[in-house]
C-alpha cells in the first residue's frame, strides 16, 4: 500500500502539472487548502472518498496512482524504489536504484520523522550523505580512539565518513529531515553486509545527562 508521504507526492505532482493552485481544487472537492496541503506533504492521510473526488478533479484514475515502468528503462519513478527496510519508527528508506547488487554505489533516500534515528551500524564501503531538509546529528567512530564523536548538519550539508566504523544519525528538528546517501564501493562485487550492536551507543547528549 501507497504510504501518505508518497501518495501526497503524487497528488501533488498531478496538480502541479494542471497547473491548479490548493485553493481552486480544494474548492471543487469541498475540503480546506490547508489539508490539501497536509495530504501533498504527507502529514495527514485521506478518505477514499475524497481521494477519488481531487482524482476526478486531475482527471486521473486510481490505478493512475500507480505508474508502469518507464519504458526507457532510463527512469526510475519513486513509487517503483525498493524500500531499504527501515521503513518503522518514523523513517522511510527508498532506495534509487533499480538493481544496486549489480551497481559499485548504493544510493538510498530517506525521511526521517522528528527524533527518529537510524543505528549504530556498519557496512562495508564508503558513506557520502548529502541534507535536503532538516538538522542531524550523526554519530561517527573515529578510528583511531574508537570514540563517537557528534557532527551537527543542516539543509544543504554534505558529510562522509569511512562505512567499516560505527554511525548513526538522528533527526534533532521538529520537522522531517530528507537525506540522500550513497554507498560506494571499491570493489562493485561486493554486496552491503550490515551489522547491527548489541548495546545502542549513547548520543553526546545522553553521555552528558549522566
Amino acid at each position: 500500500m501507497m504510504n501518505n508521504w508518497l501518495l501526497g507526492h503524487k497528488l501533488k505532482q498531478m496538480r502541479q502539472k494542471k497547473r491548479y493552485s490548493l485553493q481552486a481544487v480544494a474548492k471543487k472537492v469541498g475540503i480546506t487548502a490547508a489539508f490539501l496541503s497536509l495530504v501533498e506533504n504527507g502529514h495527514s492521510g485521506i478518505s477514499i472518498g475524497n481521494l477519488q473526488s481531487i482524482l476526478t478533479v486531475y482527471g486521473q484514475k486510481l490505478s493512475d496512482l500507480y505508474e508502469a515502468k518507464d519504458q526507457s528503462d532510463r527512469i526510475l519513478r519513486l513509487e517503483q524504489c525498493n524500500h531499504l527496510g527501515y521503513d518503522t519508527d518514523g523513517i522511510e528508506s527508498y532506495i534509487l536504484v533499480p538493481d544496486p547488487q549489480n551497481m559499485p554505489i548504493f544510493p538510498v533516500h530517506f525521511r526521517l520523522a522528528p527524533g527518529a534515528a537510524i543505528g549504530p551500524i556498519a557496512h562495508l564501503g564508503d558513506e557520502i550523505c548529502f541534507i535536503i531538509a532538516g538538522t542531524l546529528e550523526f554519530l561517527i567512530e573515529n578510528p583511531a580512539t574508537g570514540q563517537m564523536e557528534s557532527y551537527i548538519t543542516e539543509k544543504w550539508d554534505t558529510i562522509t565518513y569511512p562505512g567499516n566504523g560505527m554511525h548513526s544519525v538522528t533527526n534533532i528538528s521538529d520537522t522531517t529531515a530528507i537525506l540522500y546517501s550513497v554507498i560506494y564501493y571499491t570493489d562493485p562485487k561486493n554486496p552491503c553486509r550490515c551489522k547491527i550492536p548489541a548495546k545502542k551507543t549513547k548520543t553526546v547528549l545522553e553521555k552528558n545527562l549522566k
